[in-house]
Order: structure tokens, then sequence, then C-alpha cells
């Protein structure tokens, strides 16, 4: 259970991250 809590929180911030990187580079789309 441990593990996959800690692979959900993992994958949750990957997304974060890639969601953020466009934002930073300043081409938004949709």
């Amino acid at each position: 259970m441990a593990l996959d809590a800690n692979k959900e929180r993992a994958i949750s911030r990957l997304t974060m991250m890639t969601w953020n990187l466009p934002r930073k580079a300043g081409w938004v789309g949709r």
C-alpha cells in the first residue's frame, strides 16, 4: 500500500512538473 501511495504521489508530481514546464516556457495551449 505504501509503495502504491508513493507511486501515485510521484506520478502526480511528475504530471504537475510536465504541465508547469510549458507554462514557464510561455506557450500554454488550451
